[in-house]
């Protein structure tokens, strides 16, 4: 099983950006981790039903998350997270295709294994795998006191772009040994839950987040928040 769990935009000041997405999702404050700070970060996460969204900011000079911002041109979404129930299969899977991991855990609570973005491209990708599947180690232990706020219920898709869609989905579809199929004219990776689609675009780029908008609720206009599109879809 695979499935979209959390997505992170890089921004160079988190707080407002944070502010923006509240005030779009109609969520309260979400957990902040500490343990981004190894990686020069701060960061802070928002509960989208029982996804996150995350917005990491540098607080050190020469951090990934800082040289992707200057490469975008901007604050511009950044990670890719999911969330899978067989990560040391796929991690003989990801040595066998040549792709490289630049960061692992192996605790207990969360194993992850975060790949080389030359390797599989438009984002930082990590594939991740916890002890429960309805668990979220990266949240905090509370997260699901919040899993009702709001009008949007998870992700329905992420959106990539590249100037070379198909290449891009191709490439993502064999790193995550899940077929091609098409959506809304796009090249899909359909996931359990959720999608990734990808589309046309100047440069590789994570630029799109679907929500699932809850039964009984509407979604605001689609806006643009650090360089991401944001709509709701009903009857994802």
């Amino acid at each position: 099983m695979l499935r979209l769990r959390q997505l992170a935009l890089a921004a160079t000041q988190r707080d407002p950006v944070i502010e923006e997405l509240r005030a779009f999702l109609a969520v309260p404050l979400g957990y902040i981790d500490l343990g981004v700070g190894a990686f020069g970060l701060e960061n802070r996460l928002l509960v989208v039903g029982d996804d996150h969204l995350e917005v990491v900011s540098p607080v050190e000079e020469n951090t990934t998350a800082g040289r992707w911002i200057d490469r975008q041109g901007g604050d511009a979404g950044y990670m890719v997270i999911f969330q899978c129930d067989n990560l040391a299969a796929r991690r003989e899977h990801f040595a066998d295709l040549g792709v490289r991991t630049v960061w692992t855990s192996d605790r207990p609570e969360a194993i992850a294994s975060h790949l080389h973005p030359k390797d599989v491209g438009g984002a930082i990708v990590s594939i991740d795998q916890m002890p429960s599947w309805d668990g979220w180690h990266w949240a905090g232990p509370s997260w699901p006191e919040q899993r009702n706020a709001g009008w949007a219920a998870g992700f329905a898709a992420a959106r990539l772009a590249s100037p070379t869609p198909e290449t891009l989905a191709a490439r993502w579809s064999a790193v995550l040994e899940t077929p091609l199929t098409e959506h809304e004219g796009l090249p899909c990776l359909a996931l359990d839950g959720n999608r990734i689609l990808f589309e046309a675009g100047p440069r590789e780029a994570l630029v799109g987040i679907d929500l699932k908008v809850r039964a009984g609720h509407d979604a605001p206009a689609p806006t643009t928040i650090a360089g991401v599109r944001f709509q709701g879809v009903a009857g994802a």
